[in-house]
Protein backbone atom coordinates (compact mmCIF):
# COMPACT_ATOMS: atom_id res chain seq x y z
CA UNK A 1 0.00 0.00 0.00
CA UNK A 2 1.37 3.84 0.84
CA UNK A 3 4.74 4.07 1.99
CA UNK A 4 4.39 7.40 3.25
CA UNK A 5 1.13 8.84 4.59
CA UNK A 6 0.61 12.76 5.92
CA UNK A 7 -2.39 14.03 7.67
CA UNK A 8 -2.62 17.54 8.04
CA UNK A 9 -4.84 18.44 10.92
CA UNK A 10 -6.49 21.76 12.48
CA UNK A 11 -7.44 21.01 15.65
CA UNK A 12 -11.46 19.85 15.14
CA UNK A 13 -13.35 17.32 15.37
CA UNK A 14 -13.99 16.74 11.33
CA UNK A 15 -9.96 16.73 10.89
CA UNK A 16 -9.60 13.83 13.29
CA UNK A 17 -11.71 11.82 10.99
CA UNK A 18 -8.98 11.40 9.01
CA UNK A 19 -6.92 9.14 11.58
CA UNK A 20 -9.49 6.52 11.50
CA UNK A 21 -8.25 5.72 7.86
CA UNK A 22 -4.24 5.70 8.34
CA UNK A 23 -4.08 1.84 9.47
CA UNK A 24 -6.27 0.93 6.13
CA UNK A 25 -4.12 2.31 3.66
CA UNK A 26 -0.38 1.68 5.49
CA UNK A 27 1.85 -0.59 4.77
CA UNK A 28 3.54 -2.32 7.51
CA UNK A 29 6.48 -0.53 7.14
CA UNK A 30 4.61 2.98 6.30
CA UNK A 31 5.57 5.80 8.24
CA UNK A 32 2.98 7.91 9.36
CA UNK A 33 3.13 11.51 9.64
CA UNK A 34 0.80 14.03 11.98
CA UNK A 35 1.19 17.86 11.41
CA UNK A 36 0.14 20.91 12.45
CA UNK A 37 0.81 24.58 10.67
CA UNK A 38 0.97 27.62 12.73
CA UNK A 39 -0.22 30.72 10.22
CA UNK A 40 1.49 33.79 10.73
CA UNK A 41 -1.35 36.59 11.00
CA UNK A 42 -0.11 39.29 8.10
CA UNK A 43 2.34 41.99 9.85
CA UNK A 44 3.25 40.08 12.67
CA UNK A 45 6.17 38.80 10.76
CA UNK A 46 7.73 41.80 10.75
CA UNK A 47 10.85 43.50 11.91
CA UNK A 48 8.64 45.50 14.54
CA UNK A 49 7.03 42.61 16.00
CA UNK A 50 9.44 40.06 15.39
CA UNK A 51 10.30 39.39 19.16
CA UNK A 52 6.56 39.05 19.63
CA UNK A 53 6.14 36.70 16.66
CA UNK A 54 8.92 34.59 17.82
CA UNK A 55 7.61 34.04 21.03
CA UNK A 56 3.86 33.51 19.95
CA UNK A 57 4.98 31.10 17.26
CA UNK A 58 7.21 29.04 19.53
CA UNK A 59 4.29 29.00 22.49
CA UNK A 60 1.88 27.87 19.40
CA UNK A 61 4.14 25.20 18.36
CA UNK A 62 4.97 23.76 21.82
CA UNK A 63 1.09 23.66 22.20
CA UNK A 64 0.38 22.37 18.80
CA UNK A 65 3.25 19.25 19.34
CA UNK A 66 2.10 17.97 22.08
CA UNK A 67 -1.63 17.99 21.48
CA UNK A 68 -0.75 15.85 17.92
CA UNK A 69 1.31 13.81 19.58
CA UNK A 70 -1.36 12.71 22.22
CA UNK A 71 -3.08 11.75 18.67
CA UNK A 72 -0.21 9.46 18.05
CA UNK A 73 -0.58 7.94 20.52
CA UNK A 74 -3.64 5.22 19.64
CA UNK A 75 -1.56 5.21 15.87
CA UNK A 76 1.78 3.97 17.04
CA UNK A 77 -0.37 1.40 19.78
CA UNK A 78 -1.46 -0.97 16.50
CA UNK A 79 2.14 -0.73 14.98
CA UNK A 80 2.49 1.83 13.08
CA UNK A 81 5.57 4.58 13.23
CA UNK A 82 4.28 7.91 14.01
CA UNK A 83 5.35 11.02 13.39
CA UNK A 84 4.66 14.64 14.76
CA UNK A 85 5.64 17.97 12.37
CA UNK A 86 4.28 21.43 13.59
CA UNK A 87 5.35 23.91 10.78
CA UNK A 88 5.04 28.00 10.75
CA UNK A 89 3.40 29.46 7.49
CA UNK A 90 0.90 29.08 4.99
CA UNK A 91 -1.67 26.03 5.20
CA UNK A 92 -1.51 24.38 1.84
CA UNK A 93 2.35 25.73 1.24
CA UNK A 94 3.49 24.07 4.34
CA UNK A 95 1.51 20.97 4.19
CA UNK A 96 2.88 20.17 0.43
CA UNK A 97 6.79 20.98 1.43
CA UNK A 98 6.08 18.73 4.41
CA UNK A 99 4.87 15.73 2.20
CA UNK A 100 7.57 15.95 -0.49
CA UNK A 101 10.49 16.30 2.65
CA UNK A 102 8.76 13.20 4.07
CA UNK A 103 8.39 11.84 0.31
CA UNK A 104 4.81 11.19 0.98
CA UNK A 105 2.69 9.06 -1.54
CA UNK A 106 -0.88 9.97 -0.04
CA UNK A 107 -2.21 12.80 2.06
CA UNK A 108 -5.57 12.42 3.72
CA UNK A 109 -7.53 15.22 4.89
CA UNK A 110 -10.93 16.00 5.24
CA UNK A 111 -12.95 18.37 3.26
CA UNK A 112 -13.88 21.02 6.62
CA UNK A 113 -12.33 21.68 9.81
CA UNK A 114 -13.09 24.48 12.05
CA UNK A 115 -12.34 28.63 11.61
CA UNK A 116 -10.73 30.43 13.84
CA UNK A 117 -7.58 30.63 15.81
CA UNK A 118 -4.82 27.95 15.52
CA UNK A 119 -7.74 26.32 12.89
CA UNK A 120 -7.97 26.81 9.40
CA UNK A 121 -10.61 25.99 7.10
CA UNK A 122 -9.82 22.66 5.85
CA UNK A 123 -12.71 22.87 2.75
CA UNK A 124 -10.44 25.99 1.01
CA UNK A 125 -7.15 23.89 1.99
CA UNK A 126 -8.71 20.74 0.30
CA UNK A 127 -9.35 22.50 -2.59
CA UNK A 128 -6.34 24.33 -2.96
CA UNK A 129 -4.39 21.03 -2.69
CA UNK A 130 -6.32 19.16 -5.62
CA UNK A 131 -4.71 21.70 -7.91
CA UNK A 132 -0.82 22.05 -6.93
CA UNK A 133 0.06 18.87 -6.18
CA UNK A 134 0.13 15.39 -7.88
CA UNK A 135 0.53 13.93 -4.69
CA UNK A 136 -2.36 10.98 -4.09
CA UNK A 137 -5.01 12.91 -1.86
CA UNK A 138 -7.72 10.69 0.32
CA UNK A 139 -11.02 13.31 1.07
CA UNK A 140 -12.66 12.99 4.01
CA UNK A 141 -16.61 13.79 4.68
CA UNK A 142 -17.45 14.53 8.31
CA UNK A 143 -21.12 13.47 9.19
CA UNK A 144 -23.03 16.51 9.51
CA UNK A 145 -23.81 17.69 12.64
CA UNK A 146 -26.18 15.22 14.46
CA UNK A 147 -25.05 12.83 11.79
CA UNK A 148 -24.09 8.89 12.00
CA UNK A 149 -20.06 9.15 11.96
CA UNK A 150 -19.36 6.31 8.91
CA UNK A 151 -18.69 2.99 8.80
CA UNK A 152 -14.90 2.15 10.38
CA UNK A 153 -12.44 2.50 7.32
CA UNK A 154 -12.06 -1.22 7.14
CA UNK A 155 -15.53 -2.18 6.22
CA UNK A 156 -15.83 -0.68 3.03
CA UNK A 157 -17.68 -3.30 0.89
CA UNK A 158 -17.14 -1.61 -2.39
CA UNK A 159 -14.29 0.59 -4.24
CA UNK A 160 -16.14 2.19 -7.26
CA UNK A 161 -13.73 3.87 -9.97
CA UNK A 162 -15.34 5.85 -12.97
CA UNK A 163 -14.85 5.47 -16.00
CA UNK A 164 -14.77 8.04 -19.09
CA UNK A 165 -13.10 5.76 -21.61
CA UNK A 166 -9.72 7.51 -21.57
CA UNK A 167 -6.20 5.74 -20.34
CA UNK A 168 -6.29 8.44 -17.91
CA UNK A 169 -8.88 7.15 -15.96
CA UNK A 170 -7.63 3.50 -16.34
CA UNK A 171 -4.52 4.44 -14.68
CA UNK A 172 -6.27 4.08 -11.50
CA UNK A 173 -6.98 0.60 -11.87
CA UNK A 174 -4.32 -1.05 -10.15
CA UNK A 175 -4.60 0.89 -6.62
CA UNK A 176 -8.53 0.68 -6.59
CA UNK A 177 -8.05 -2.93 -6.95
CA UNK A 178 -5.17 -3.15 -4.31
CA UNK A 179 -7.50 -1.06 -1.99
CA UNK A 180 -10.53 -3.42 -2.44
CA UNK A 181 -8.19 -6.55 -1.68
CA UNK A 182 -7.09 -5.39 0.90
CA UNK A 183 -10.63 -4.38 2.29
CA UNK A 184 -12.45 -7.46 1.16
CA UNK A 185 -14.51 -5.14 -1.44
CA UNK A 186 -15.69 -5.58 -4.96
CA UNK A 187 -14.86 -3.35 -7.78
CA UNK A 188 -16.79 -1.45 -9.42
CA UNK A 189 -16.39 -0.25 -12.97
CA UNK A 190 -19.00 2.92 -13.49
CA UNK A 191 -19.21 4.32 -17.48
CA UNK A 192 -21.38 6.77 -17.67
CA UNK A 193 -22.73 7.96 -20.74
CA UNK A 194 -23.22 11.73 -21.23
CA UNK A 195 -26.06 12.18 -23.15
CA UNK A 196 -25.52 15.87 -23.49
CA UNK A 197 -25.15 17.50 -26.53
CA UNK A 198 -21.40 16.89 -27.94
CA UNK A 199 -19.31 18.84 -30.99
CA UNK A 200 -17.85 16.04 -32.15
CA UNK A 201 -18.12 12.72 -33.75
CA UNK A 202 -18.37 10.00 -31.44
CA UNK A 203 -18.76 6.07 -32.23
CA UNK A 204 -19.72 7.07 -36.01
CA UNK A 205 -22.22 9.65 -35.18
CA UNK A 206 -22.04 12.91 -36.39
CA UNK A 207 -22.39 15.70 -33.87
CA UNK A 208 -24.65 18.82 -34.28
CA UNK A 209 -24.44 20.26 -31.37
CA UNK A 210 -27.56 19.22 -30.20
CA UNK A 211 -28.65 16.58 -27.53
CA UNK A 212 -27.70 13.13 -29.73
CA UNK A 213 -30.96 11.27 -30.34
CA UNK A 214 -31.95 7.61 -29.04
CA UNK A 215 -30.21 5.55 -31.66
CA UNK A 216 -26.76 7.46 -30.80
CA UNK A 217 -27.48 6.87 -27.15
CA UNK A 218 -28.16 3.51 -27.59
CA UNK A 219 -25.30 3.04 -29.79
CA UNK A 220 -23.11 4.50 -27.17
CA UNK A 221 -24.22 2.51 -24.55
CA UNK A 222 -23.74 -0.49 -26.18
CA UNK A 223 -20.37 0.59 -26.84
CA UNK A 224 -20.24 1.60 -23.34
CA UNK A 225 -21.36 -2.09 -21.90
CA UNK A 226 -18.54 -3.71 -24.15
CA UNK A 227 -15.67 -1.58 -22.89
CA UNK A 228 -16.62 -2.08 -19.06
CA UNK A 229 -17.10 -5.61 -19.95
CA UNK A 230 -13.27 -5.60 -21.40
CA UNK A 231 -11.91 -3.46 -18.35
CA UNK A 232 -13.32 -6.21 -16.46
CA UNK A 233 -11.36 -8.75 -18.04
CA UNK A 234 -8.50 -6.92 -18.03
CA UNK A 235 -8.29 -6.60 -14.15
CA UNK A 236 -9.54 -9.59 -13.16
CA UNK A 237 -6.32 -11.25 -12.25
CA UNK A 238 -5.85 -8.29 -9.65
CA UNK A 239 -8.96 -8.90 -7.66
CA UNK A 240 -11.29 -11.62 -7.54
CA UNK A 241 -14.75 -9.64 -7.16
CA UNK A 242 -15.74 -6.95 -10.06
CA UNK A 243 -18.66 -5.58 -11.67
CA UNK A 244 -19.63 -2.94 -14.14
CA UNK A 245 -22.28 -0.15 -14.14
CA UNK A 246 -23.19 1.30 -17.34
CA UNK A 247 -25.79 4.33 -16.77
CA UNK A 248 -26.79 7.33 -19.04
CA UNK A 249 -27.14 10.76 -17.96
CA UNK A 250 -24.65 14.11 -16.23
CA UNK A 251 -21.97 12.42 -15.04
CA UNK A 252 -21.68 14.14 -11.72
CA UNK A 253 -25.09 13.77 -10.99
CA UNK A 254 -25.14 9.75 -11.73
CA UNK A 255 -22.04 9.47 -9.56
CA UNK A 256 -23.77 11.14 -6.57
CA UNK A 257 -27.11 9.29 -7.03
CA UNK A 258 -25.19 6.14 -6.87
CA UNK A 259 -22.81 7.14 -4.25
CA UNK A 260 -26.05 8.07 -2.68
CA UNK A 261 -27.17 4.31 -1.95
CA UNK A 262 -23.63 3.38 -1.35
CA UNK A 263 -22.56 4.67 1.94
CA UNK A 264 -20.06 2.42 2.86
CA UNK A 265 -17.94 2.74 -0.64
CA UNK A 266 -14.68 4.19 -1.42
CA UNK A 267 -14.33 6.16 -4.78
CA UNK A 268 -11.08 6.13 -7.04
CA UNK A 269 -10.78 8.86 -9.56
CA UNK A 270 -8.42 10.91 -11.27
CA UNK A 271 -9.20 14.17 -11.98
CA UNK A 272 -7.47 14.55 -15.69
CA UNK A 273 -9.86 12.63 -18.32
CA UNK A 274 -9.95 13.18 -22.22
CA UNK A 275 -12.76 15.96 -22.62
CA UNK A 276 -15.12 15.88 -25.72
CA UNK A 277 -18.14 13.59 -26.54
CA UNK A 278 -18.43 10.59 -24.21
CA UNK A 279 -15.40 11.87 -22.23
CA UNK A 280 -15.55 14.11 -19.16
CA UNK A 281 -13.34 16.67 -17.71
CA UNK A 282 -12.53 14.69 -14.72
CA UNK A 283 -11.04 17.81 -12.47
CA UNK A 284 -14.60 19.33 -13.07
CA UNK A 285 -16.31 15.86 -12.32
CA UNK A 286 -13.97 14.99 -9.26
CA UNK A 287 -14.79 18.54 -7.77
CA UNK A 288 -18.99 18.14 -7.42
CA UNK A 289 -17.86 14.69 -6.16
CA UNK A 290 -15.83 15.84 -3.65
CA UNK A 291 -18.68 18.80 -2.75
CA UNK A 292 -22.00 16.21 -2.68
CA UNK A 293 -20.69 13.09 -1.69
CA UNK A 294 -20.19 11.84 1.76
CA UNK A 295 -17.97 9.00 0.72
CA UNK A 296 -14.52 8.73 1.14
CA UNK A 297 -13.02 9.70 -1.99
CA UNK A 298 -9.59 9.16 -3.31
CA UNK A 299 -8.16 11.67 -6.20
CA UNK A 300 -5.49 11.15 -8.80
CA UNK A 301 -3.77 13.54 -10.84
CA UNK A 302 -2.56 11.14 -13.84
CA UNK A 303 -2.12 13.57 -15.91
CA UNK A 304 0.94 15.05 -13.21
CA UNK A 305 2.32 11.36 -12.75
CA UNK A 306 3.90 9.63 -15.45
CA UNK A 307 1.51 6.91 -17.15
CA UNK A 308 4.54 4.11 -16.52
CA UNK A 309 4.07 4.29 -12.73
CA UNK A 310 0.64 2.73 -12.35
CA UNK A 311 0.82 0.20 -14.68
CA UNK A 312 3.83 -0.57 -13.24
CA UNK A 313 2.30 -1.07 -10.37
CA UNK A 314 -0.06 -3.95 -12.16
CA UNK A 315 2.89 -5.57 -13.25
CA UNK A 316 4.22 -5.80 -10.01
CA UNK A 317 1.03 -6.86 -8.14
CA UNK A 318 1.03 -9.67 -11.19
CA UNK A 319 4.71 -10.71 -10.12
CA UNK A 320 3.75 -11.17 -6.40
CA UNK A 321 0.81 -13.16 -7.24
CA UNK A 322 3.21 -15.21 -9.36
Amino acid sequence: MFRSIVIPLDGSTSAAESLHYATLFAAPDTCVTLMRVVEVPPGLESMHHADEFASERDRQQLSLWQETDKLAAPLRAQGLDVAVAVRTGDATDEIIACAHEHDADLIIMTTHGAGGSRRWMLGSVTNKMLHNTAIPLLVIHPPPPGGIRPEPANRFDAVLIPLDGSTFAEQALPIAAEIANRCGARLELIRIVDDEPHDQEVDGVAANGERPNHQAVDLWRDNAQRYVHQIGERVAHLTPVVTGIVRVGNPAAVLSALLAVRPRALVVLNTQGNRGAQRWVFSDVAEKILTTAVVPTLVLRSDLVEPQSLHAMAEETVAQER
